[in-house]
């Protein structure tokens, strides 16, 4: 039988294309885990938690106790109360005159809180049994309920 040599070349990859080749592998995987956590971040949003508790409503003025779980001290800055009739329709504030009125524990701030009362008065809207106040805070997921007794 007939031995045939194979070539022993002990040569491998040169030390700069080993490096680079690290290198690239490290930043590819890097921006893979940065693009998918990234993603993640911004579909979930927190979810707004919380009660409108309506304590007095007469046919032009409604007044609600504001109970919140999260977050626990938006600004007014934050908050959009919208009015939804009993058919669902979304009573549209730039068609009436209405203003609301946040009467809070702490009036040095602007922080709405636990316990602070919003009055919504117009002299052109009137609030019926069945209708909603919705409160939207941005930045959170979810809105925040009170019906009209």
């Amino acid at each position: 039988m007939k031995r045939v040599a194979l070539n022993r070349d002990k040569r491998g990859v040169s030390p700069v294309i080993a490096t680079i080749l690290l290198v690239a592998i490290v930043v590819v995987l890097s921006a893979t885990v940065y693009i998918m956590t990234s993603q993640v971040n911004t579909q979930t949003r927190i979810q707004a938690l919380g009660s409108l508790v309506i304590s007095k409503f007469t046919e032009h003025n409604i007044s609600f106790t504001i109970n919140l779980e999260r977050p626990r001290m938006p600004t007014i800055d934050q908050i959009t109360i919208k009015v939804i009739d009993d058919n669902g329709t979304i009573v549209d504030a730039s068609n009436y005159d209405w203003g609301i009125i946040h009467i809070s524990s702490d009036p040095a701030t602007n922080l709405v809180k636990t316990g602070d009362i919003l009055y919504i008065q117009s002299d052109t809207i009137r609030f019926e049994s069945g209708f909603e106040v919705i409160m939207i805070i941005s930045g959170y997921e979810g809105v925040i309920k009170g019906a009209v007794p």
